[in-house]
């Protein structure tokens, strides 16, 4: 996913070599940013691993979401119960169960994982100090802002909405859900799409997105970013 900006990054980095010292850190915060920008597509890779082993076969999927659709009308009437709806929609586990938990296990490891690098890295892109020493030339703010609410909010400081003892409760809940735009953090809750089947985050889950789609603005932010940056060192 994170190809194209590696490409742009060792781009900047070339021009950067002509614009700051040979002995400025700003280069050592520069391999910082292409470790972790590898980082990310490695986890990514690990996830999709992880992913193949829990996700049902497509035509299984299809299957139960079309049942979903049909009776879902019915279930909200009280027509059928609550267990002839789980049984209808329950799917068949494809792997070891041993395996399948520890898929489980691994999904979770590697989406806060990304959340985490994806993180750091946006805190050496906007690295401030006084002498602006280690502000990479070129390069304006990264605002990132889907990674910067998931690890505040879910990751780093789930209490500080403690106050709210609703909000800090989901927060804190240890749930993982799987859906078509991604894994999503803090929640035991999907919904479905009626119009085309999809599985997509609920309105009550703090992250209202899913990891595909929080990743790819991510990384076309950065494209972008970067892109600008390599501007300025040519044209400077």
């Amino acid at each position: 996913m994170f190809e194209s900006v590696r490409q742009a990054w060792i781009s900047y980095c070339s021009l950067m070599a002509t614009a700051i010292p040979e002995d400025d850190v700003r280069h050592d915060l520069a391999a910082e940013v292409g470790t972790r920008l590898g980082q990310l597509d490695l986890i990514l890779n690990h996830l999709r691993i992880a992913l193949d082993v829990v996700i049902p076969d497509r035509q299984e999927w299809e299957r139960v979401n079309s049942w979903s659709r049909d009776n879902y009308p019915a279930l909200k009437r009280g027509e059928i119960s609550i267990e002839q709806w789980i049984g209808g929609t329950i799917l068949p586990c494809q792997v070891e169960r041993q395996d399948y938990f520890e898929a489980w296990e691994s999904i979770n490891l590697f989406t806060e994982s990304f959340y985490f690098v994806a993180w750091r890295l946006r805190e050496v892109l906007n690295i401030k100090d006084d002498g602006n020493r280690f502000r990479l030339p070129g390069l304006g703010k990264i605002k990132a802002e889907g990674i910067r609410d998931i690890r505040n909010q879910l990751l780093q400081h789930p209490e500080k909405d403690y106050k709210n003892s609703d909000k800090c409760r989901r927060r804190f809940t240890q749930g993982l859900a799987v859906t078509d735009y991604g894994p999503v953090l803090r929640t035991t809750e999907t919904a479905i799409k009626f119009a085309t089947g999809e599985t997509i985050p609920t309105g009550s889950s703090v992250d209202k997105e899913g990891l595909y789609v929080t990743s790819e603005k991510f990384r076309d932010e950065l494209q972008t970013r970067f892109n600008r940056a390599i501007k300025s060192l040519t044209s400077a």
